[in-house]
């Protein structure tokens, strides 16, 4: 490598690692800037720059501390493993009582006391959660845990102002580099986008990418900042589920424009439904060669590259299509008129940590069929780790499923029916991409894309939002639902005396 071209590589790692500072990831600058010291050794400012990021030894020859090994619990027995067995088999009330055992046994240990409040904020009794927290903060008032827990909770009970000054209370208290640090500052951003709209909480939430969870891409190549490369190939990759997948593909078209090609590797469920989407991305598999691009982009990190203010977001729908000869396979299955056809489904991912208070009981949207003239269609597929309440539709659904073998054919049902009503879910941001009119019932504290208060959605306008008036009342939510469909009509389905209702979706 000549002068000019090391100088130049040199240049260009010195601005990633900028970047990923300004992005709040620490560690991710520390290597860059170690691989810019190795090509020029004697540079001043990198090693200024090092000196100032890498950890400081708290006494000399110190470095690192080791984390202790778990202190067991003193006399560590039946009664957690009775707490243990329970919390495993989501027996919440057997966990609770088994909770309430070990503090009354064990009244001076904090984790005692927050197992108690874990499994109080499960079962949504949040002042014997947070009077819990209170005690084994009061314990272990040294140790940051049990305070950012306590902070978890106010979350839960909606209480947002305060746990986000809670989270910000324990800041100081976090070593920057450290997954805690990062996952306190996600949290702020996530509790402030529910507040404000994204735009209020967009830079905490780069974070995440230090919280532990899920982590950017081991390659070489940089993270694109937004600026346009005409000549460069831009991996776009969903990070996280489903429904963010089809929520945040509506920035493909406008990564396209600003580069040769977007790169877009896909899970088998979801790859010929992203093949319909505008700017001619190019989607493939998920193993994908370490050159096939010049720079990435995580999907939900586009909304920071275009302006997350509410008016910044892209709202023009459809962005993903139904293939017409999945429709006409089931058509076929649906029928034409005659009729509400309305698409269900009641629960996410099992594995995804908040499901448990988006999910709703199938038994539910029985209320639904009742209304007159009205049909059911399970959109809703059941894995083998869905939990047994959830895996039946509602007695007299048509159940499609068996039909649907990827998100495509989902698309192709959803284009058949008139309606969708759906929890939180995959589904939900599917109807609404394709720009089908689509009902979501929301808990009391939903995530943070729904924000709080709004009957609409900023991301998809053929969208109404459903909300809980208190934790855990999802029969409010479909007495609501149930009264609005009565007086529902397909748009351009005309009403007796032919008067046509041309926005059937807005109040």
């Amino acid at each position: 490598m000549n002068e000019g071209s090391q100088a130049e590589e040199v240049r260009r790692i010195l601005e990633r690692a900028q970047f990923y500072l300004d992005c709040g990831l620490k560690a991710d600058a520390v290597r860059h800037l170690e691989d810019a010291l190795v090509l020029a050794p004697d540079d001043a400012a990198i090693q200024a720059a090092l000196a100032g990021l890498r950890p400081q030894p708290a006494t000399p020859g110190r470095v690192f501390d080791i984390t202790p090994k778990r202190r067991p619990m003193a006399g560590d027995d039946d009664l957690t493993a009775a707490f243990a067995a329970a919390y495993r088999d989501r027996d919440w009330a057997g966990a609770a009582d088994a909770a309430r055992t070990l503090t009354q046994a064990r009244p001076d240990d904090a984790r005692a006391w927050n197992s108690l409040a874990v499994v109080a904020r499960r079962l949504g009794n949040f002042d014997v959660a947070l009077d819990a927290h209170d005690r084994a903060v009061a314990l272990n008032p040294a140790a940051p845990g049990a305070a950012l827990a306590r902070a978890k909770t106010l979350w839960e009970a909606g209480r947002l102002e305060e746990a986000d000054a809670a989270y910000g209370a324990q800041l100081p208290k976090l070593d920057e580099g450290g997954a805690q640090y990062a996952d306190t500052r996600m949290s702020q951003g996530m509790i402030r986008m529910t507040l404000g709209g994204p735009a209020a909480g967009v830079e905490d939430y780069e974070w995440r990418w230090r919280a532990g969870q899920i982590a950017l891409p081991d390659v070489a190549q940089p993270y694109w900042d937004g600026t346009p490369q005409p000549d460069k190939r831009i991996l776009f990759y969903g990070e996280q589920g489903f429904g963010d997948a089809i929520q945040f593909a509506r920035y493909v078209p406008l990564i396209a424009a600003r580069c040769a090609r977007v790169v877009m590797p896909c899970k088998p469920e979801i790859r010929r439904l992203m093949e319909t989407l505008p700017g001619d991305p190019e989607v493939c598999a998920e193993k994908i060669a370490r050159d096939s691009f010049d720079l990435y982009v995580p999907a939900m990190s586009a909304m920071r590259l275009f302006g997350a203010g509410v008016d910044a977001l892209p709202r023009d729908v459809p962005y993903l299509h139904a293939a017409q000869d999945d429709i006409a396979r089931l058509r076929p299955r649906i029928g034409r008129g005659g009729g509400l056809h309305i698409g269900i489904a009641w629960t996410g991912s099992p594995t995804n940590g908040g499901d448990w208070k988006r999910a709703i009981d199938p038994a539910l949207f029985g209320g639904l069929a009742r209304v007159p003239g009205v049909t059911l269609y399970s959109l809703q597929k059941v894995r083998d780790d869905t939990p047994e309440a959830s895996r039946n539709p509602p007695e007299g659904t048509v159940d499609l499923t068996p039909m649907l073998n990827d998100f495509a054919d989902t698309a192709a049902a959803i284009a058949c029916l008139d309606l969708v009503i759906s929890a939180d879910t995959s589904v939900a941001h599917l109807a609404g991409a394709l720009a089908k009119p689509v009902w979501v019932m929301l808990p009391k504290v939903p995530d943070w894309r729904w924000m709080l208060g709004q009957g609409d959605s900023p991301w998809y306008p053929t969208m109404r939002l459903y909300r809980q008036d208190a934790f855990g009342d999802w029969p409010g939510v479909m007495a609501r639902v149930a009264a609005d469909l009565a007086m529902f009509e397909p748009k351009g389905r005309k009403k007796a005396g032919g008067l046509t209702r041309l926005l059937p979706w807005r109040r």
